[in-house]
């Protein structure tokens, strides 16, 4: 469920979501703990244990550049309600994305050893985090982003940065790498679903 490699499709191709020369992000390492607490954070975490949150599967990715670095986690919630909008994975995705884009949401997973050896919470810089579609897919897929130097997201320089928006601005690639990385996963879960019933 979290490969060793992923990348999303393009143009012509239309193989595995996991095949090594397609990658866009690398495995790091994966989480042995599979706690709730552990893969969460804030109050997307109190909601989660509010839905009985079963399990949260956690690994770090790294882009090719060497520059950000990604924690992808699997929430593992209550099948009940399959993909309606009462199911608790449509609730956890509705209350994240209820929380504007504020929490990060994602406990990162710092990888001794690797370029993410130092990351923490504090240089997050975006965060999704989405319910897989289908009935038998009772998951939630959340992101987190951020740089391998640390670096945050803030406030633009000079004239740029007169507005109060222009912090959310600056913002806005990062987050849209979260999202792209989101879905990427949710294909990927798909994919895997598929290739079961054949």
């Amino acid at each position: 469920m979290l490969p060793d490699t992923i990348g999303a499709r393009s143009g012509a191709y239309d193989g595995a979501l996991t095949t090594p020369r397609n990658a866009q992000w690398r495995r790091l390492g994966l989480s042995s703990d599979t706690s709730c607490a552990s893969g969460l954070s804030g109050k997307t975490r109190a909601k989660a244990a509010e839905l009985d949150c079963e399990a949260v599967l956690r690994a770090t990715y790294v882009d090719p550049t060497g520059n950000q670095l990604a924690t992808v986690v699997i929430v593992v919630l209550p099948i009940a309600g399959g993909d309606a909008d009462t199911s608790a994975k449509k609730q956890l995705g509705a209350f994240f994305t209820s929380r504007d884009g504020i929490e990060g949401a994602v406990n990162v997973l710092p990888v001794k050893g690797t370029l993410a050896a130092r990351w923490t919470n504090d240089a997050r810089n975006a965060a999704a985090l989405e319910p897989v579609s289908g009935d038998s897919m009772h998951y939630a897929i959340g992101v987190t982003l951020g740089a391998v130097d640390g670096l945050w997201a803030g406030h633009l320089p000079g004239t740029f940065g007169e507005d109060d928006s222009d912090g959310r601005s600056d913002r806005n690639a990062w987050q849209g790498d979260a999202e792209g990385l989101v879905s990427t996963f949710d294909a990927h879960l798909s994919d895997l679903q598929l290739s079961g019933v054949k």
